[in-house]
């Protein structure tokens, strides 16, 4: 018995190196793309993902390819770090589809009954597509833009700075959230006690997402039971009569008989309003600030504009109509300014099933298998980007090309590599309201308020959080502490 141990031992120990060999060191399949080696089963590659996720794509880019299999945290996806594949997986809408995914995560994040997605028709009968037509640029224009200018204005009249410094979340992102909750919920919705839950919810989302074992769930749970006890108090009060998006939504899940659903689809329309633009806010006046130039350069091209635009405007304000003075005037450097901040600062996984055996760049992918378009690797790619590490406002007045060792002009420092709202026909439908709204709260904030850094702050105090990649907008690391003033008009 012990010599057959003996003999045995040796190859069982064998075995089981040819197995992790094959299934960590190469592929799970040889016709798939290659995948990052890991060590540890089910943890996969997630430390070093969350350590320094740049750092992790651009290395499995540049030693394995565009497209890569990553395991981590018992999830095994393959990555597209290439925008021009990119594209080519968007356009293969019918292979490489979108909506399962966004239908698992109504389940899984948000709460939605399973009874309710695959029994009733009610996201099959044209629900996405009447949102993204309620969200498009002329829409909102009409009752949207106006009505979150007027809550916006009203927040940043009423702010009374502190005579201690404050911190730049409490003074960024709570204005922008209230102002944006007033606008899609109603003025009666009650922002200011919802706020911690909705942070302490999208803390918790990560592992929400990627369906950890108990009891690391716990806090998630917890944090989403605390924000639906919230929809479900407004939904009692007022009958969920918001804006016009807020109201289909209501009235379409009242159609297939659901109502008990409109809770969760408030809850999912919050975190889709609040989860980003806010941060954004956040990043924007802070990277600002931290820059070399300030926000002077901003404050300069916002004064010139506003003097310009209410002489030639009377009876008008930027203070009162900010959604007309951004809508006309004249603001590049404004813009360029939120065009870098999504491009510094989010960090989007646009996530597709595959729904029918396909061969895409060589490789033979599965049904049921995802791809994940990784759209931070370009917009830190320093071929498209020059110092894509440096958070430079101005980099996008500056457009251009450059030639390549093979004569071949490539453009440089564009959107055109950019994907903060992701791509495809899943391209986030509120994009076109998201940037409207930095831009007024932004107009809003720097007409009003004289905004610095406190006495101590440092630049590296406006680090991100690496562990936030894939949902957009990162968030800070720690806070950053302000000084602020009214301005004299």
């Amino acid at each position: 018995m012990p010599g057959l141990l003996l003999i045995a031992a040796p190859v069982l120990i064998a075995a089981l190196f040819a197995t992790w060999y094959l299934k960590v060191r190469v592929s799970p399949r040889r016709d798939a793309p290659p995948m990052v080696p890991y060590i540890i089963p089910w943890i996969g590659s997630s430390i070093n993902m969350a350590t320094d996720p740049d750092a992790f794509f651009a290395n499995a880019t540049a030693k394995h390819g565009n497209i890569v299999g990553v395991q981590a945290v018992g999830t095994y996806r393959y990555f597209v770090t290439h925008p021009t594949l990119a594209k080519q997986v968007h356009k293969m809408s019918k292979q490489f589809v979108f909506t399962p995914y966004r239908l698992h995560l109504s389940m899984k994040v948000f709460g939605m009954k399973k009874s309710t997605i695959e029994e009733t028709g009610f996201f099959e009968d044209s629900f996405f597509e009447t949102l993204h037509r309620l969200m498009a640029p002329n829409e909102i224009s009409k009752n949207l833009v106006p009505t979150y200018a007027k809550y916006a204005a009203q927040e940043v009249a009423a702010y009374v700075p502190p005579p201690t410094p404050v911190t730049a979340r409490d003074l960024l992102y709570k204005m922008l959230f209230r102002a944006s909750a007033y606008a899609f919920f109603g003025g009666n919705f009650d922002a200011d006690s919802c706020i911690d839950d909705f942070i302490a919810f999208d803390k918790a989302l990560p592992l929400i997402m990627l369906d950890v074992p108990w009891p690391l769930t716990i806090p998630g749970q917890q944090a989403h039971e605390a924000i639906m006890k919230h929809m479900r108090n407004y939904v009692e009060k007022t009958n969920a009569s918001g804006g016009d998006y807020v109201e289909y939504m209501t009235n379409h899940a009242r159609e297939y008989h659901v109502e008990h659903e409109i809770p969760a689809l408030c809850l999912t329309l919050l975190w889709a309003l609040e989860a980003n633009a806010p941060l954004a806010a956040y990043w924007a006046v802070v990277l600002s600030l931290v820059h070399k130039n300030g926000l002077a350069p901003l404050v300069t091209e916002i004064d010139t504009a506003r003097a310009a635009w209410e002489s030639t405007n009377p009876g008008l304000s930027v203070a009162k109509n900010p959604d007309y003075f951004v809508a006309q005037a004249n603001l590049p450097l404004l813009l360029a300014t939120i065009q870098e901040t999504l491009r510094y600062a989010t960090s989007s996984f646009s996530i597709r099933r595959v729904m029918e055996p396909t061969t895409f760049a060589g490789y033979n992918f599965h049904v049921g298998e995802e791809l994940v378009i990784n759209g931070r690797s370009s917009q830190t790619d320093d071929e498209y980007y020059p110092d894509p590490e440096a958070f430079e406002p101005s980099r996008f007045l500056h457009a251009g090309s450059t030639t390549l060792p093979t004569g071949k002009e490539k453009l440089i420092n564009t959107t055109a590599y950019t994907a903060p709202f992701g791509g495809g026909v899943s391209m986030c439908e509120g994009r076109h309201f998201a940037q409207t709204e930095l831009k007024i709260f932004i107009v809003l904030l720097l007409t009003q308020l004289d905004i610095s850094l406190a006495p101590g702050a440092k630049p590296e105090d406006a680090a991100m959080d690496s562990t936030r990649i894939g949902l957009g907008v990162i968030h800070p690391k720690r806070d950053v502490m302000l000084i602020v003033k009214r301005r004299s008009e």
